[in-house]
């Protein structure tokens, strides 16, 4: 019984390794230059722009909201 549930685990594992990352994704990892590739793809130049804006203001809020958490008063 317990292999019956591997095999659908091993397809999930395996088609897992084909998923595109995303570009805030790649935002947060360093790579700006795909992360706009990406977005241009898919918004076009002008709405890329915007989006990464966005996205580099979302993700400098997490951080902040993670060091005044992690900060002791």
């Amino acid at each position: 019984m317990l292999g019956m549930t591997a095999v659908p685990a091993l397809i999930f594992f395996i088609l897992l390794m084909t998923v595109p990352e995303s570009p805030r994704w790649l935002m947060i990892k360093g790579d700006p230059e795909k992360a706009r590739k990406k977005l241009i793809r898919i918004f076009g130049s002008e709405d890329a722009l915007a989006e990464i804006k966005d996205i580099e203001e979302t993700v400098a809020l997490e951080n902040e909201s993670w060091r005044s958490a992690l900060t002791p008063e």
